[in-house]
Order: C-alpha cells, then sequence, then structure tokens
C-alpha cells in the first residue's frame, strides 16, 4: 500500500513539473558563434536577462544567433538574427573589441524582451549599430560601400619589411632599338614606405655610322635607386615611386681594321610606379612602367670612327616582376 502511494505521487510530481515547464518555456533561447578570445555564449545570456530584469518566465519569445567574427588586426563584426515572437530580423555591429560588439547585442536582446526595462549596462558599449533593423531577407548595402567611421579607421602601421625581386621587360632610350632588359632588386620598407636598390642588364645592339659599315656593338649595365610610397589596399599595393639611375653602354667598334673599346656613363631621373598582387603569404606578382630622363646625353664615341651612338632624349621602362617577401 505504501509502495502504491509512493509511486502515485512521484508521478503526480512529475507529471506537474512537465506541465509546468511546457507551460513556460525559457525567454531566449542563444545560439553562440565566436572566437575563443571573446566572452561566452552563456555569460552573454545571463547578462541579457539580468538587463531585461527577467529572473524567470517574460512575456516575450526570443530565438537568437548571434555570430562575431575578425575584420582585419583591429575590427570585430557581430551579426545578430533573432526571431521576437515570430517575427525575423537582423543587427550588425561593428567595434574595435568583441566585447563592444557583444554589449551592443545584449542591450538589444534585452529591450526585445522587455521594452520597458531601464538598462543599466557596467560601460556604454561604443559599438555602432547600423542605422535601422533589417530583415533576413533585405539584401545590406555592397562591402565597398560601408564606410568606416573615423574613430574605426586603422592606422599607419610603421612595421619593418623586406623583399627581394626578379624583373624582366622592355627598355627604351639607351640603346638604338628597344630591347630586353633583366633586373634583380633588393628592398626594405618603413610602414608604407619604401626603398628599392637594384640593377640591371641589356643585350648587344649594333649601331652603324650613317653612310658606312662601321659601326659599334654595344650592351648596358645600369643601377637603379628608388623609393616608393605603398598604397595597400589589402592583398593589392600600388606604389608611386621617384628615383635615379646610374647607365653605362660599353662597346667595341665594328667593320673597322683596328676595333677599340669604349664607354660612357650617364645619370638619370626616375618616375613612375608599380603595382603588385600578393598571391601566397611571402610572394607577389607585380608590373611596373617607368619614365627617364638623362640628365646628361654623352655620346659614344670611337676613335677613328667619330661618334657612333646617343642616348635619347627620354627612355620607357616596363617590367614585369615576382617578389618574395622576407619581413
Amino acid at each position: 500500500m505504501r509502495y502504491r502511494m509512493a509511486c502515485h505521487l512521484f508521478c503526480s510530481c512529475a507529471c506537474f513539473g512537465w506541465h509546468a515547464q511546457a507551460a513556460n518555456p525559457e525567454p531566449l533561447v542563444l545560439e553562440w558563434v565566436a572566437p575563443p578570445t571573446c566572452t561566452g555564449g552563456e555569460t552573454v545570456r545571463s547578462e541579457v536577462l539580468r538587463l531585461a530584469h527577467l529572473g524567470g518566465p517574460g512575456v516575450h519569445r526570443v530565438h537568437a544567433r548571434i555570430r562575431i567574427q575578425r575584420l582585419g588586426d583591429r575590427d570585430f563584426e557581430l551579426r545578430l538574427s533573432a526571431d521576437l515572437d515570430g517575427v525575423e530580423g537582423e543587427r550588425t555591429f561593428r567595434g574595435q573589441s568583441c566585447d563592444s560588439v557583444t554589449d551592443a547585442a545584449a542591450l538589444t536582446l534585452a529591450l526585445m524582451l522587455n521594452p520597458d526595462a531601464e538598462v543599466t549596462p557596467a560601460e556604454p558599449a561604443p559599438a555602432k549599430p547600423t542605422p535601422a533593423p533589417r530583415s533576413a531577407s533585405e539584401p545590406g548595402p555592397p562591402a565597398a560601400q560601408r564606410k568606416r567611421p573615423p574613430s574605426e579607421r586603422e592606422e599607419i602601421s610603421w612595421a619593418l619589411s623586406g623583399a627581394s625581386a626578379l624583373a624582366i621587360g622592355v627598355r627604351t632610350g639607351v640603346l638604338p632599338d628597344p630591347g630586353l632588359e633583366v633586373a634583380i632588386a633588393a628592398g626594405a620598407g618603413l610602414g608604407p614606405l619604401r626603398g628599392w636598390l637594384g640593377g640591371s642588364v641589356m643585350p648587344a645592339q649594333s649601331a652603324a655610322i650613317s653612310g658606312s659599315n662601321a659601326g659599334g656593338r654595344m650592351w648596358v649595365l645600369s643601377g637603379t635607386a628608388l623609393a616608393a610610397w605603398a598604397l595597400n589596399t589589402g592583398s593589392f599595393e600600388v606604389a608611386p615611386s621617384l628615383g635615379i639611375e646610374l647607365t653605362r653602354v660599353a662597346g667595341r667598334g665594328a667593320g673597322v681594321t683596328a676595333p677599340e673599346r669604349a664607354s660612357i656613363h650617364w645619370t638619370s631621373a626616375i618616375v613612375g610606379g608599380t603595382a603588385h598582387l600578393r598571391v601566397s603569404g611571402s610572394a607577389a606578382l607585380g608590373v611596373g612602367v617607368f619614365g627617364l630622363v638623362p640628365l646628361a646625353r654623352p655620346s659614344f664615341y670611337l676613335d677613328d670612327l667619330g661618334p657612333v651612338f646617343e642616348p635619347q632624349v627620354a627612355g620607357i621602362r616596363t617590367h614585369f616582376s615576382a617578389v618574395w617577401l622576407m619581413l
């Protein structure tokens, strides 16, 4: 008899508890995806209930999904999708710390649960939400049109960097005809400021004196120093450049019985720029276009022949390059 009464009492309590739970579901169900360094989802859920002054069941039911991801090295983005009593909506928050966007989302959820609550967060959240709630089906603005407020723009990083490069291209102005040029260079950087030192060589070309079979065969060696300012947009970089170049043309007479060797040197001003696309963590591909203006134009002169060749008033250099980042 006592055993049968105990069973009836246990079943009655269990049924009562089940009905109470079904009648009073949790006011907030939170799905949480965030980096390990951010606050945990259970902590955020407890803070939302505290701000909403809900110690137990509430009037409204909210099913929320929160996903936090990093934007670069400094910023965080939080996407909040919520179902409030069957009505869905979405908001986005951005800030310079995980706590700032989390606090903003917690305030939003608390007001959804209890619009009349006087929320008292420990610290004001600096994260700024989007101007108005956006439904899940309504597309947001393209990423290229989203502008960061001045307080959230990235500052210039003055980190040291280093690189080496191999380039091949076409050059005009230093020999009679446009010719192939091969160059190597090494560079160092401090933030967006870049400095490059390099050398290049052009295969030999022939030049003949007008009206004669005599002339000379010449080849070119050049040394270049460049300063550039990098305009970085992620993996793509454009760098306007200025510099100087020292050029040496050496050659030997041709078509004469006693050919002689000779050489000339001059300095040119350089202006142009490069564009690089990073294809891996330590490698990039690039193109460059430069104009060269000789500061002097000496003639290539051979004894018994006279002047054989004179550099042009301006030259152009174009190249394709492979760059290896060392720092």
